[in-house]
């Protein structure tokens, strides 16, 4: 018997061509959206440089200029988010998938853990020292629209403040017709530099106030470059030809932001790292595959994790180690003052330390992904898929 045969066959036969044409593209083949292996494993890598540049010390890592600049990944977060997003939501946004539903998904991923951080700093807030209103706008994910005078609550948060926010724009742009969305798109490339130049004396190193120009401007180059990525020539190269690419594309990534800082060379990283996504998307070389090894996918998979946790854990080893060193002795110290930091005269005792940070982090993250991000993460896609209309809009 014809399982597509009779009344429950034809409705599946219905289902499944609404699916199909919906998920089609505009120019007339169908493509689903795939996970980019290598480059989530490399955001996970950008917010393990991130969690060492946030943690001071004399340690010979964070000597490094591209740690000591390492501010400036937040921006690969931005691209690869504009990338990844018009990967897996362009053309459902632009074929009529529900604005609110898209940012209820958005919210589902990112907020739950958000909330959760900020909780873990109440204990510490009691004690005094944190401002009461932050707490309330950073909660709102309003950071990007305030000065900076929030207090100490969780302070890397104000991306995602500025990526939420980011979201809705790019939804809105999706429903503009024709070419006139790339222009749009554009509009934050060309229009954010000089701004930030009027605004500000630190070029793209801004937190706050213009944080949100920050976001679109690296956010809309990840989303072009998707568009240019999707229909570029299919030829592929060597092997060779392939893992050479990708050293340079990472060299030069390195190399800009080392020399780059709060100048207004930083301008040009979001660009760099456009290029960057662009070769590393095609997955074809042999730092490509070694991206692709399962400690390394795992790492990627956690990066959300490891940087809305990390300033806290960091905070808490600052505190145990302060402890010990006054009872017991340590061969490092914490420095008293405003920004603490860890220094010791004793060769790679400091660089020890840091290590020490990075796998407890990861180890944090691993906790907070495996009982708050991924259960959210599925619950929210599961709450989207239960009315039939909006899973037609979420198949995937």
């Amino acid at each position: 018997m014809n399982l597509l045969s009779g009344p429950h066959g034809a409705r599946k036969i219905d289902r499944l061509e609404r699916v199909r044409g919906l998920a089609a593209l505009r120019d007339g083949y169908q493509m689903m959206p795939r996970r980019f292996v290598a480059i989530d494993s490399l955001r996970g890598i950008c917010a393990i440089i991130v969690a060492v540049y946030h943690f001071s010390s004399n340690s010979i890592l964070a000597a490094l200029p591209f740690i000591k600049n390492g501010f400036l990944f937040v921006d690969f977060f931005f691209v690869l988010s504009g990338f990844v997003i018009a990967s897996s939501y362009g053309d459902k946004l632009r074929t009529g998938f529900q604005i609110p539903q898209f940012m209820f998904l958005r919210l589902g991923r990112l907020y739950p853990l958000h909330l959760f951080v900020i909780c873990l700093y109440l204990p510490i807030a009691a004690m005094g020292g944190y401002s009461w209103s932050g707490l309330w706008i950073t909660a709102a994910l309003l950071q990007a629209f305030s000065d900076g005078n929030l207090g100490n609550w969780n302070p890397p948060s104000w991306s995602i403040s500025a990526e939420v926010w980011t979201y809705l724009v790019f939804a809105f742009a999706c429903r503009i017709p024709g070419r006139l969305f790339y222009y749009v798109l554009a509009a934050p490339i060309v229009v954010a530099p000089p701004v930030l130049l009027v605004v500000s004396d630190r070029y793209l190193d801004v937190c706050f106030e213009g944080a949100l120009l920050r976001s679109l401007f690296g956010f809309s180059m990840g989303a072009l470059a998707f568009a240019f990525w999707r229909r570029r020539d299919r030829s592929v190269m060597s092997s060779r030809a392939s893992t050479l690419t990708e050293l340079a594309v990472v060299a030069a990534s390195l190399l800009i932001v080392a020399v780059a800082g709060a100048g207004p060379l930083s301008f040009l990283c979001p660009p760099v790292f456009v290029v960057t996504i662009l070769v590393f998307a095609s997955e074809s070389g042999l730092i490509s595959a070694a991206l692709k090894h399962r400690s390394i996918v795992m790492v990627g998979a956690l990066s959300y994790s490891i940087y809305m946790t990390h300033l806290f854990v960091q905070a808490r080893l600052l505190n145990v180690i302060g402890f010990l060193g006054r009872h017991v002795w340590l061969p490092i110290s914490k420095e008293a003052g405003g920004a603490q930091s860890i220094s010791s005269q004793i060769p790679l005792a400091a660089d020890s330390t840091v290590i020490l940070m990075i796998a407890i982090v990861i180890g944090v993250a691993y906790l907070t992904f495996k009982l708050i991000e991924e259960p959210f993460r599925r619950w929210s896609r599961s709450f989207v898929a239960s009315n039939p209309a909006k899973a037609v809009g979420d198949a995937r």
